[in-house]
């Protein structure tokens, strides 16, 4: 969705989901993908989640995830509510 020029980091490809009332799995997986293939033409990437109306519980557990899913790569998730 935005793509940033860092001085240190290089480009940095940012990709942002809003989750609703329905179809977090399909949003949160179409974000992850966007967010890897963006490594072919960035140094690194950003998968921002908004979570809108989803409970504080489900955030919490998105961000455990999201933290497992992160771990030794290019690509970072954040999880806001």
């Amino acid at each position: 969705d935005i793509v940033v020029k860092h001085p240190i980091q290089g480009s940095i490809g940012i990709e942002v989901k809003c989750l609703g009332n329905s179809g977090h799995a399909a949003k949160l997986t179409q974000g992850i993908g966007q967010a890897m293939l963006a490594l072919v033409q960035r140094d690194r990437t950003i998968l921002m989640i908004h979570c809108g109306v989803v409970e504080a519980r489900e955030r919490e557990n998105l961000r455990i995830i999201a933290d497992k899913i992160c771990r030794g790569s290019k690509t970072s998730i954040i999880v806001v509510p």
